[in-house]
């Protein structure tokens, strides 16, 4: 008797251990030597129990013929806000050398730009030149914001890989009308090419037509205004070409914005791309959902024939979204965040930069990813080094950059919060990727995983 309670005793702990590897042998000890009735409350009572039993979900994983087609695809990547508050100004100075660097803010991403086909980022900031004094404020510090960048941080963009940026933001105006021609000179002087901001009636109305590999894809960027000016400031006969505008619902100039979108898509489809990328600069700030006006918007993008949405503004990662127009697939990206910025509150220290995959015959989109990005920073021997953007897979990988416990903790959850919110699928950082594919239909599908930690 003694003997039996102490098998049945041990079973039972066994059980409640959850060693799988004896589960077995242990429930055929105790269907030996339990009573009937105890053994009907321990075995079938516990199956219909209203605990949760939590389990680890099983993702799809990309299949040889899905990795073929990624590999043999024309990659374009999407970056958010490329930006320089006051500090990180200041931070790209070199006394002794009286030279600005901004290099190394890209010199964990460039091999991701040097491995896509086409690279897009929003250049959110004027390059009026010294004498109209550089950014003003590092945001939320109760000082008014107006941007104001060094030219040489236009040239570090250009040498990390960009090969278009924006300039249709709320801050194209910062310093005025005449900085953001400046601004165009600039760009012009050192070969980075722009949209999104025009000099005149002439250049807003050509469609910004580029060639990847073959393919024509049309850029049609807008924003909802620029800092310091009214709605109403773009819709005046004088100022009308100064960037593409788009209003609420409810405003008074939706007909007229409604309008020129859709001649806009007309202009672009008579030049038979293959491809229609639209960048809208919309969005409430720090959120981590498009608010109504994105939802619009993107709708009207989508039905008037664009077929991939890149978004930005609000500063915060939102969703990656595939959404189903007349039997096509449309590729939304609400928003990957700043690139990078040293406002690192709210959420600032987590981006994502995200890749399109196009069909090299037909120029459609057909899957994505994204790479999770970290707001790091170090401090230099004779002062703090700026923030640079680095992939959560570049800070777990390189032995070369070092962190914090703390810094730790937050790369887990800056991991955990970017895949989340764009992908809808919170990852560990335990199976941490180089970048997270993202499929219509199916959504998250993850890489079959080469080498653990």
């Amino acid at each position: 008797m003694i003997k039996d309670i102490i098998i049945i005793v041990l079973c039972i702990l066994l059980l409640l251990l959850g060693r799988n590897s004896i589960l077995s042998l242990a429930k055929k000890l105790l269907n030996k030597f339990l009573p009937d009735k105890i053994k009907k409350r321990l075995f079938v009572k516990k199956r219909h129990s209203k605990s949760k039993v939590i389990q680890d979900p099983i993702y799809p994983i990309l299949s040889s013929e899905q990795e073929l087609a990624i590999k043999n695809a024309i990659k374009i990547t999407f970056t958010g806000d490329l930006i320089l508050l006051k500090d990180m100004v200041e931070n790209g100075y070199d006394v002794k050398s009286n030279q600005y660097e901004f290099d190394s803010m890209f010199q964990y991403v460039k091999d991701y730009y040097k491995d896509a086909d086409y690279n897009i980022g929003i250049f959110e900031g004027p390059v009026a030149g010294e004498q109209k004094g550089y950014s003003t404020s590092c945001f939320n510090d109760g000082i008014p914001i107006y941007l104001n960048f060094p030219k040489e941080y236009a040239q570090a963009v250009k040498r990390a890989g960009f090969d278009m940026v924006s300039l249709a933001n709320n801050h194209m105006l910062d310093q005025g009308v005449d900085g953001l021609y400046a601004t165009l000179d600039v760009f012009d002087s050192i070969g980075l090419s722009h949209t999104g901001a025009y000099r005149n009636e002439q250049e807003k109305t050509v469609v910004t037509l580029v060639n990847v590999r073959g393919k024509k894809i049309a850029l049609l960027p807008y924003t909802y205004g620029s800092n310091h000016y009214d709605t109403d400031f773009f819709f005046l006969k004088e100022n009308r070409h100064l960037s593409r505008i788009i209003v609420a619902p409810n405003n008074k100039h939706i007909t007229e914005s409604l309008e020129s979108v859709r001649n806009d898509f007309q202009e672009a489809k008579s030049l038979n791309p293959d491809t229609i990328v639209v960048i809208p600069h919309m969005g409430k700030q720090f959120r981590h959902a498009p608010d109504e006006f994105q939802k619009y918007w993107c709708e009207v993008f989508a039905e008037n024939g664009a077929d991939i949405i890149f978004s930005d503004h609000p500063h915060a990662v939102q969703p990656i979204e595939w959404m189903n127009v007349s039997d096509r697939q449309v590729l939304v990206v609400h928003c990957p965040g700043n690139f990078v910025n040293s406002y690192i509150k709210r959420d600032g220290d987590a981006s994502m930069i995200v890749e399109c995959y196009l069909d090299s015959e037909t120029g459609k989109p057909f899957a994505s990813a994204c790479i999770p990005l970290y707001a790091y920073c170090k401090f230099g021997k004779e002062k703090k080094e700026n923030y640079c953007g680095v992939p959560v897979y570049t800070m777990l990988r390189d032995k070369n950059i070092e962190f914090s416990k703390y810094e730790y903790d937050r790369i887990c959850e800056v991991h955990k919060l970017v895949t989340k919110v764009a992908l809808g699928t919170e990852l560990q950082i335990d199976n941490v990727q180089d970048r997270y594919f993202f499929l219509p239909k199916i959504g998250y599908v993850r890489q079959m995983i080469k080498n653990n930690f």
